[in-house]
């Protein structure tokens, strides 16, 4: 067996602390890329003990040769006795692990302890979590979930060793790194040859999705991503792909939109817009409103209810839109979005004469979430109407709960 690589793993770890001096990437302001001292043996085997079954040998070598927790993906790795003050499920060493790569968040069984077979390791942040496998047939490997069980996600490294490495690599390397391990291994070359023998189509999405890791792309990445994409135009929803394509060039962001809507997909762009406006960190906002509004004023009556209402966002925000005007051009609204439309009315620059929308909804005792959608939505306003309504639904819900 080969010795364990602290030399390799302290010039990893001083790389990337160089690398990222200004602790831009995810979590790096908390551990600062140092570890912990580390742990004694004797701690260790105190963990085993309450565990009922021994570490994985390489997280145990890195728990005793290089720190007791500290520097890690996101807000870094825990310490020995901080784990077990996480778990409040038990191992059961001496049963089958429910996680494995095959299984999704949604065919987590809710009637048994799910975690069984893995230990919390790190923090991600909120309510999600990095542990590894003990037990079982993926015995130190490393998996993501979130607390509940809305999500689970395995890197694809075999071992802690290799997951930790790679996350040292990217960091020194300039990658853009904040959910670390969703995207592949590898660089440029190695990705498009990872691209070109994929067997599926799904294996495909994901390598193309990882170029999304390079600070800066070279002409051929940016030809395979273009490539790649064009042969899937007709797709139901781009949004996953709009940063990688503005990564890629501008031009081809504002191609594949163009094509898009050449192709009569006027809902799907109207979303795609919408979103790129609503990211405006990555996207050039006015510009994409000034470029495409005229297209979706003409379009609106042929758009479904909710991009109806996306594409009455971005109309608003142009200023060349009235909301008289977008009323008259509109028709009904379906009531599951009467909610979301009085929340867009607010932008428009003459809302103050369409007060009305308001009362009506105001009005509204049968379906309470709308009722409160509008409550939320109420633009500031002198009405008096609009003080009566209020004042009635005060009136009704205060006996309510009197009643109660």
């Amino acid at each position: 067996m080969e010795p364990f690589p602290i030399e390799e793993l302290r010039k990893g770890l001083e790389a990337a602390r160089i690398a990222d001096a200004g602790r831009k990437v995810f979590g790096a302001e908390k551990h600062q890329y140092h570890w912990n001292p580390p742990a004694l043996p004797s701690e260790v085997e105190e963990l085993e003990k309450t565990l009922g079954v021994k570490l994985p040998e390489e997280y145990r070598d890195f728990l005793l040769q290089a720190g007791n927790g500290g520097a890690g993906p996101a807000y870094g790795l825990f310490s020995v006795q901080e784990i077990p003050g996480w778990m409040d499920w038990p191992l059961e060493p001496e049963e089958t692990p429910v996680l494995s790569p095959e299984r999704d968040a949604e065919d987590l069984p809710t009637d048994e302890n799910w975690r069984r077979g893995c230990i919390p390791i790190g923090s991600q942040g909120d309510t999600y979590f990095t542990a590894l496998m003990l037990t079982g047939p993926y015995r130190g490997r490393v998996v993501y979930w979130e607390w509940e069980g809305s999500w689970v996600f395995f890197p694809e490294e075999r071992t802690f060793l290799d997951w930790y490495q790679r996350w040292l690599r990217e960091v020194a390397a300039g990658y853009r790194i904040f959910w670390f391990g969703l995207n592949l291994d590898g660089g440029e070359e190695e990705l498009a040859q990872r691209y070109e023998a994929a067997q599926t189509e799904e294996e495909q999405k994901k390598v193309l999705s990882s170029f999304g890791k390079f600070p800066v792309l070279s002409p051929a990445s940016v030809a395979l991503i273009r490539r790649a994409l064009w042969s899937h135009l007709g797709m139901k929803d781009g949004r996953s792909w709009l940063e990688l394509l503005y990564k890629a060039s501008p031009e081809l962001f504002h191609a594949f939109l163009e094509e898009r809507w050449g192709r009569g997909l006027y809902d799907a762009v109207v979303r795609e817009v919408e979103y790129a406006t609503s990211h405006e960190r990555l996207f050039p906002k006015t510009e994409l409103i000034e470029h495409w509004w005229e297209r979706m004023w003409e379009k609106l009556p042929q758009l479904s209810g909710h991009t109806s209402v996306q594409a009455l966002r971005l109309l608003a925000e142009s200023g060349q839109v009235t909301l008289q005007q977008a009323l008259d051009r509109l028709g009904n609204i379906p009531d599951e979005e009467k909610g979301a439309f009085l929340q867009v009315c607010r932008a428009f620059p003459d809302v103050g004469s369409h007060m009305d929308l308001w009362v009506e909804a105001l009005q509204e005792r049968d379906n309470l979430p709308l009722l409160l959608e509008t409550l939320h939505s109420l633009p500031i306003t002198t009405d008096v109407r609009i003080r009566d309504a209020l004042n009635q639904i005060c009136e009704e819900f205060s006996k309510f709960q009197t009643d109660s």
